[in-house]
C-alpha cells in the first residue's frame, strides 16, 4: 500500500511539473503573440497615417490643378560667368505650354 501511494505521489508531482512546463509555455507564446500583435498594429496605425497623407497630397494637387486661376511667385537666382547677361523674367503662363524668357 504504501509503495502504491509512493507511485501515485510520484506521478501526480510528475503531472504537477508537466503541467507546469505546459503553462509556461503557453504563456510564453502569448507574450509573444501579444508583442507580435503590438507590432503589426504599430506598423498598421504606420500605414495609415501615411495612406491619409497620400491621399491628402493628391487632393492637394488635384485642387491645385483645378484652380487656373491661382497665381504662385517665387524667387529664382543664376550664377554665371557672362558678362552679357544682366537679368531677365521667367513666365510660366499655364503648365501646360513652355516657359519663355522675357527680357526686361
Amino acid at each position: 500500500m504504501m509503495e502504491n501511494l509512493l507511485n501515485y505521489t510520484g506521478a501526480i508531482s510528475d503531472l504537477d511539473t508537466r503541467h507546469q512546463r505546459y503553462i509556461d509555455d503557453l504563456n510564453d507564446t502569448t507574450n509573444f503573440l501579444k508583442a507580435d500583435i503590438d507590432q503589426h498594429e504599430s506598423a498598421q496605425l504606420k500605414m495609415s497615417a501615411a495612406v491619409s497623407s497620400l491621399e491628402l497630397f493628391r487632393l492637394n494637387q488635384t485642387l491645385s490643378k483645378c484652380d487656373s486661376d491661382l497665381k504662385i511667385g517665387f524667387t529664382a537666382s543664376v550664377s554665371s560667368a557672362s558678362c552679357t547677361w544682366s537679368s531677365g523674367t521667367l513666365v510660366f503662363p499655364n503648365h501646360h505650354k513652355r516657359w519663355q524668357r522675357i527680357q526686361p
